[in-house]
């Protein structure tokens, strides 16, 4: 029935117009599924924030090691950086994400 209920959520939260404030990539649902699969400790969610001039979006799929980061994708679903980590990266496209982007909302968290 959860499963159910998660497919159902997510087939509306996909399902929106060009002019729905609320809408977010089709592709997305798969990753959900991916941070879904990974049984991490804490919980998984991706946010939105808007970042050279285009929305972005930061997986986070909660602590899986202890040289987690975040892979930051366009809204075709393709990478454009990874920050964190051990080395405590922040730079995506010559420029530092946690500096320069700006938080729009978290759109999916389990």
């Amino acid at each position: 029935m959860k499963l159910f209920l998660l497919k159902s959520s997510l087939v509306l939260l996909f399902s929106c117009s060009k002019t729905d404030d609320n809408c977010i990539p089709n592709c997305l649902s798969e990753e959900i599924e991916k941070l879904l699969s990974y049984n991490c400790i804490g919980k998984p969610n991706i946010s939105e924030y808007y970042f050279q001039y285009q929305f972005v979006y930061l997986l986070d799929a909660g602590i899986c090691s202890s040289d987690d980061g975040y892979t930051i994708i366009n809204s075709n679903c393709k990478e454009i950086g990874y920050i964190g980590g051990v080395l405590g990266l922040t730079i995506v496209n010559g420029e530092d994400f946690t500096k320069k982007a700006k938080l729009i909302r978290v759109i999916w968290e389990k």
